[in-house]
């Protein structure tokens, strides 16, 4: 049975407000199943972190709260502050995400040659390049010139 939680019964409409796109309110209502497990309740007014951690706030200034004008201001709080947590682990996880497949690229056959690629590309207009399958040319070599492009 999940926490006494002050958004509960406002969750769909909640959720319509703050989170826009589709694919993004699948993953924010599996987030929820998980965080609900957590049986806490909510603690408006108590200077209490034990519910939720957020330590990435988001800027909700353009989001129209027309829809949710009529429920306490604490209720829309408490769930925006659900939500920056939902914010925080998708990005936490993304990041995760990146670093592996930056991981994964460094250990690519042709990550040793980039700064040899790098240079032939500063001298000439045309590189033929050959190499085994899966060593990272189609990948790779897209990515080592904007890296060097952009820096």
């Amino acid at each position: 049975m999940p926490a006494d939680l002050c958004w509960l019964q406002h969750r769909a409409r909640l959720t319509r407000v703050f989170i826009e796109d589709p694919k993004l309110t699948e993953k924010f209502n599996e987030f929820l199943t998980v965080f609900l497990m957590r049986d806490k309740p909510c603690n408006h007014g108590v200077k209490d972190t034990s519910l939720i951690e957020v330590y990435l706030d988001f800027d909700d200034s353009k989001i129209d709260k027309t829809p949710v004008r009529d429920l306490p201001a604490d209720v829309v709080k408490c769930f925006r502050d659900v939500v920056a947590l939902f914010h925080q682990v998708t990005n936490r996880i993304n990041v995760e995400k990146c670093m592996n497949i930056r991981g994964t690229q460094k250990s690519l056959p042709i990550a040793a040659e980039e700064a040899n690629i790098i240079a032939t590309l500063g001298d000439h207009q045309i590189l033929i390049l050959a190499g085994d399958t899966g060593c990272g040319k189609s990948t790779q070599i897209p990515r080592f010139n904007t890296w060097d492009l952009t820096n």
